[in-house]
């Protein structure tokens, strides 16, 4: 199975890669090893494609704490590797007023922010 998934990556077939390991994962009894990995190989082809909406389904799905942190951290590098063009003060105002309405012990949107400015030059 991973290597049909390889050779779809391989030639850039990623929607087929998606459904290899979907029709894996519903094939898959629920202690199988592989399931960890089919999840971030689901994740990684969606949010490729821009199916941001399934990449964080896939990301929440997969039982790896590890696998979904690392997922996590792909997911919010291609949210700031956007331009956001003319739209630059409304996105961070709108990070900026979730973060200020959230918990203070464990505001990830202040660690995102943060993470934004210094990714773009700012800090």
């Amino acid at each position: 199975m991973f290597m049909v998934i390889q050779l779809f990556e391989l030639h850039g077939a990623r929607d087929c890669a998606i459904d290899v390991a979907r029709t894996a994962l519903s094939a898959a009894d629920s202690d199988d090893p592989h399931i960890a990995t089919l999840h971030s190989v689901m994740f990684v082809h969606h949010l490729a494609l821009g199916h941001f909406e399934e990449s964080y389904n896939s990301l929440i799905a997969n039982p790896d704490k590890e696998r979904r942190e690392n997922n996590n951290n792909k997911m919010l590098d291609t949210l700031m590797s956007f331009p956001y063009v003319d739209m630059m003060e409304t996105f961070t105002n709108i990070v900026m007023a979730r973060a200020r309405a959230c918990d203070s012990v464990r505001n990830l949107f202040y660690d995102f922010l943060y993470s934004f400015e210094i990714k773009r030059g700012n800090m």
